[in-house]
């Protein structure tokens, strides 16, 4: 699951593009019959898991795309808790301000990475 999660996400990446979680775990059904219910514990230990597994290769938090449905870009409190983990925000708690600093700075490191790998090939 967790190999067909980043390929997903890294395809968004590529296409500059995002999507909400129940968009994300659908992805993931239906290429491996699989998945996590969105908004779950288990669907945050995957994301989790393919978080660090990008930012160990790319150096980017990939998992930054993935947001609630409803919300523009907020993603759930794990990915704050996983940023702080990975030495890339100060400790919280956050403002609601300070949250949309973080999702867009780590979107856009993301988008601009994929960007550039897209336009090496």
């Amino acid at each position: 699951m967790a190999n067909a999660g980043l390929m997903f996400l890294e395809r968004l990446a590529r296409d500059q593009g995002d999507c909400s979680y129940t968009r994300f775990c659908d992805e993931v059904r239906a290429t491996v019959g699989q998945a996590p219910e969105p908004h779950s514990e288990a669907c945050s230990q995957l994301l989790v898991m393919i978080a660090e597994t990008g930012f160990a290769e790319r150096g980017v938090v990939v998992t930054a795309l993935v947001h609630y449905q409803d919300s523009g870009i907020e993603p759930g409190p794990g990915f704050f808790t996983l940023c702080h983990r990975l030495g890339l925000i100060e400790a919280g708690p956050y403002s609601d301000d300070r949250k949309m600093v973080i999702v867009n700075e780590q979107v856009r490191l993301v988008l601009d990475a994929y960007a550039r790998r897209r336009s090496e090939n």
